[in-house]
């Protein structure tokens, strides 16, 4: 019996030892004396513990389990200690903890007063927990730095948190913080190993020295100055600076940015980009197969350099975009840009480009293949590149250095409203001259009808070739030989609109069979020009698909309220049909063009506002 009272007592005192709770004298003073607290009893692990007043953390062996700071009371250390204090419970904050200390929380930290910065620094809170929540009232914040042991902390924000880091530096360790609905602001100071999942506003004024990690959809406010192995996850909407140092340091944004703000840092992106701020990043790279929308507000110029890194990649435009960037390398990778306009005086290296609108300023193509139809504005440098779309020339289409046999290959049409110089052709499509082409070689070398119609001359050698192999070649214009046109190769030193007619060569096989090539017409121009910006009420669009097979879509937009025209001819001028001929609102309209009972070919279709021309474009009707 009395082993069993003796047994009871010792377990007893253990329980209420345990479960007591320990507070400090309002004189206070250092937590490991003892008459720093009420019943002089030094607090242990177990004891939850209050402060009543200044508590001095000077040593490394300070321990509790819940931790409660009285209003106007004091947690402190002094100038050469760096105590630490171990809280394997909560904090509760409604006073003043501050000094260069470390304390290590395994629970929850609410805090309703302050956490500031003396003569030995900031304080330094690490989370040793799993998961724990942390918040302060409006007005205060952490002048701290942040650590975690390892990374399986969760830190959960139960309120909008400010941390003034100043010098200092928060590693978590590859732990997340999760804002839950809160604004994380950080003022100065490094952030390292961090991950932070947000759909809110991150307002940041530091350096991200590398291993941080940002997901959700969120708004970044402040300036970050990046280091590598940063990533932005999800959607970014930039309203502050994303910039880095000086050297091979780059922001990674493993999805989308919408940037309101300055973008400085040299950049590796993987989603889209929406800019209606400052794009200046020396480096963009487009990395990844998917397809990236780049779309911009008219005043938001992209600067820098374009290198996309995958060959699969497609990058198309959401909206006109502007680029004054240096080089754009696609790398075999293709840049759409759809309907919308490109104003680019930028050098194009090696990819395709696919276009339904125009292209505009001084550009430079180096081995580019051309899609869609396009309409060139300015000076347009072409080195070795293939068209098996439309292209238009509005202004010159030349060669910075011409190459011999460095060729434009066009296996889709070109019109030329403009100047072509210094460009040998080789040409397996149509082509439309109303401008003047000098100085450029023509080779007509395709294997299905071709049509060149000519409202100018073609002031340079033309050669038609047979592209039958024979013993022997007789050239035909409208079915009747030309007198010494023996060769493969029928050569116009020039050729003029008096040299229309239809060319056909025929040709004896090593088998004495008689075959005959393709024919190639020579006609005049219907007159139809394509001049888009005769008068600028509206705006004609290229119908798409294009080519199409029996049904396809013209769009366009009317500034004023207007009579609008809209029809449909052949290649010949003849009208095919009215689609339009009645008084519209102002806006943006689409009608549909049904071509059954049409032949295969080349069609035409114009748009007249009030009486006046305002555009004409070419379609292909393929079925």
């Amino acid at each position: 019996m009395k082993t069993f009272i003796l047994l009871f007592t010792i377990f007893f005192s253990a329980t209420f030892s345990f479960s007591q709770t320990i507070t400090s004298t309002e004189s206070g003073g250092n937590w490991q004396n003892v008459t720093t607290w009420i019943g002089g009893v030094v607090p242990y692990a177990e004891n939850d513990v209050i402060i009543n007043g200044p508590v001095l953390v000077l040593n490394y062996d300070n321990e509790c389990n819940n931790l409660t700071v009285n209003a106007d009371k004091h947690l402190l250390t002094l100038g050469g200690y760096y105590g630490n204090l171990i809280v394997g419970g909560n904090i509760v904050n409604n006073g003043t903890v501050s000094g260069g200390m470390n304390i290590s929380v395994m629970g929850n930290i609410e805090s309703n007063g302050l956490w500031i910065e003396d003569a030995t620094g900031n304080p330094m809170i690490t989370f040793t927990g799993s998961d724990q929540y942390i918040s302060h009232s409006p007005g205060n914040g952490f002048y701290s730095s942040f650590q975690c042991s390892d990374s399986t902390v969760n830190i959960y924000f139960n309120s909008d948190i400010h941390l003034f880091n100043d010098g200092n530096t928060s590693g978590l360790g590859n732990a997340q913080i999760f804002t839950q609905g809160h604004t994380f602001k950080i003022d100065g100071g490094d952030l390292t190993a961090t991950r932070i999942v947000s759909n809110d506003t991150l307002d940041f004024n530091l350096q991200m020295t590398g291993g941080n990690e940002i997901s959700g959809n969120y708004v970044l406010k402040g300036t970050i100055t990046a280091f590598n192995t940063n990533i932005l996850r999800g959607t970014a909407t930039n309203l502050g600076t994303l910039q880095a140092l000086a050297g091979p340091y780059f922001l990674t944004i493993d999805g989308n940015i919408n940037n309101y703000g300055a973008v400085t840092t040299t950049v590796h992106i993987s989603g889209n980009i929406d800019n209606h701020g400052s794009w200046t990043s020396y480096e963009t790279y487009f990395t990844g197969s998917n397809e990236k929308i780049i779309s911009q507000s008219p005043d938001a110029v992209f600067q820098g350099y374009f290198i996309v890194n995958d060959p699969e990649a497609t990058l198309s435009l959401g909206s006109d975009v502007s680029l004054n960037v240096s080089d754009f390398t696609l790398n075999n990778a293709t840049l759409n840009c759809g309907p919308y306009s490109l104003t680019a005086g930028t050098h194009f290296i090696n990819g395709t480009i696919i276009s339904y609108g125009d292209i505009t300023e001084h550009g430079y193509y180096e081995l580019v293949t051309f899609e869609g139809s396009i309409g060139f504005h300015g000076k347009n440098n072409i080195k070795g590149c293939v068209s098996n779309g439309e292209i238009i020339n509005y202004d010159t289409i030349s060669q910075p250095y011409p190459i011999p046999g460095n060729y434009l290959t066009v296996y889709g049409s070109l019109v030329n409203e403009g100047l072509i110089t210094s460009v040998p052709i080789n040409l397996y499509g149509d082509l439309t001259n109303n401008g003047e082409i000098n100085t450029a070689n023509i080779i007509v070398k395709g294997d299905t009808t071709q049509y060149i119609t000519l409202s100018e001359p073609i002031n340079e050698q033309v050669s038609f070739r047979a592209m039958v192999e024979g013993v022997s070649y007789q050239w035909m214009k409208n079915g009747v030989d030309i007198s010494g046109a023996f060769q493969p190769e029928l050569i116009f030193n020039t050729l003029q609109i008096s040299d229309q007619g239809i060319y056909q060569c025929r040709v004896e096989t090593s088998s004495k069979e008689t075959v005959y090539s393709r024919e190639i017409i020579v006609d005049l121009s219907t007159g139809i020009e394509y001049n888009r910006l005769e008068y600028n009420a509206g705006t004609l669009s290229q119908n798409y698909p294009n080519p199409f097979q029996n049904v396809t879509t013209i769009p366009y937009q009317l500034h004023n309220d207007s009579k609008v025209e809209l029809i449909v001819v052949d290649i010949k001028g003849n009208l095919i049909k009215t689609l339009i001929y009645k008084k519209q609102l102002a806006g943006k309209y689409n009608i549909d063009f049904q071509a059954s009972g049409l032949p295969s070919g080349i069609y035409y279709y114009g748009l007249f506002i009030d009486g006046k021309s305002v555009a004409t474009k070419k379609m292909i009707l393929n079925k």
